[in-house]
Order: structure tokens, then C-alpha cells, then sequence
């Protein structure tokens, strides 16, 4: 499978036959699983698959930093990552999760120390936090769904404006310094 516009297809990964019997099951699945049932799902040949397919779909690439490799890279090296429930809901919808609805691919420092540290202000857990996710959670959210060219310009477009506003106001500084000079 292969990605085409943030879009599994075929091509991209290797799916063996027993990683197409899960994905069968996954679809023939009716309702989701229980919070009993969470930790060995997440321990499952399931749970490993849907990883290897949504870092697929997110490029190999950090959804928070989109110029941040993930995973196991051209030449070998391991980047680790972490996928992100974004929503309370998304744990009830276990075993039936959506890439960019319910779930997505961060890096380990995004994960556990821009959104679980600093966006939620030291709550290090989901369960710690009065309101999940909190309003700079959920802007971030927002902006980890966007697809990546709308990341770039938006980056591109915020240095343009940082450089201009410096060189506007050392401008600004220097004619001030000249006018005290006199």
C-alpha cells in the first residue's frame, strides 16, 4: 500500500495474509470494545498493524512537526513514536479507531512532552485533567488533522511575517537612533 493525498493504498506496506484476516475482522467487528478489554488490545497483532498502517498514512513523518521523521527510516535508524487518542470518545470507539478522527502518529517528545506536559499544563494523564483535551489541545489537534502542505505554507508564512516585522522594527530602531544622535 501506498499513499496517495493522505490516502492508504496499495502498494505502500506489506500486508501478509494474516495482517489481511486481522483487517477483515477489524471491519466484521460490530461494536467497539470495552474499556476492560483496552489493555490487550493494545498488546494485540491488531493494535501493531493499525500502527504500521496510520504511520504509513501519516508519511513517516510527525503530525505535530511535520519536518520530524518517525519511524524506521531510509537508512536504517529508528525514530520512536507514539499514536494519540485526540478525544475522550475515541477510547470508546477501541478496536474501531479512525486515522485524523480518533487517532494520530506524534513523535515521543510531541506526544509526552508538548501535549502531555505542556499543552495540559503538567497533567501528565488523560485522567488527571479535569476537561480532555483542554482548549491549546484541541487548537493543536486542529492543527495536527491539517494536511501537510497547509502546515508548510502556514510555517512559510509565519517566517516571512517574523522576518518582516524584525526588519521593520530594527529599521524602525535605527532611524530613532540617528534622530538622538543628532
Amino acid at each position: 500500500m501506498r499513499i496517495v493525498h493522505g490516502v492508504l493504498v496499495p502498494g505502500s506496506i506489506k500486508l501478509s495474509k494474516e495482517d489481511k484476516k486481522i483487517l477483515e475482522q477489524r471491519k466484521l467487528r460490530k461494536k467497539p470494545l470495552t474499556w476492560a478489554e483496552k489493555d490487550a488490545y493494545m498488546n494485540s497483532a491488531e493494535w501493531r498493524l493499525m500502527q504500521r498502517i496510520w504511520l504509513a498514512r501519516a508519511g513517516y513523518r510527525c503530525q505535530m512537526f511535520p519536518w520530524k521523521r518517525i519511524g524506521k527510516s531510509v537508512r536504517g535508524k529508528y525514530r520512536g513514536y507514539e499514536i494519540h487518542h485526540l478525544h475522550k470518545k475515541a477510547y470508546r470507539r477501541l478496536g474501531k479507531e479512525r486515522y485524523k478522527r480518533d487517532v494520530i502518529v506524534l513523535s515521543t517528545f510531541a506526544h509526552q512532552w508538548v501535549y502531555h506536559r505542556i499543552l495540559s499544563f503538567g497533567k501528565t494523564t488523560v485522567a488527571k485533567q479535569k476537561k480532555f483535551p483542554n482548549t491549546f489541545q484541541w487548537i493543536m489537534n486542529f492543527w495536527c488533522v491539517l494536511p501537510y502542505p497547509i502546515k508548510w505554507i502556514w510555517i512559510g508564512l509565519t517566517v516571512i511575517l517574523v522576518l518582516f516585522t524584525v526588519l521593520y522594527y530594527s529599521e524602525m530602531i535605527h532611524k530613532r537612533m540617528l534622530w538622538y544622535s543628532k
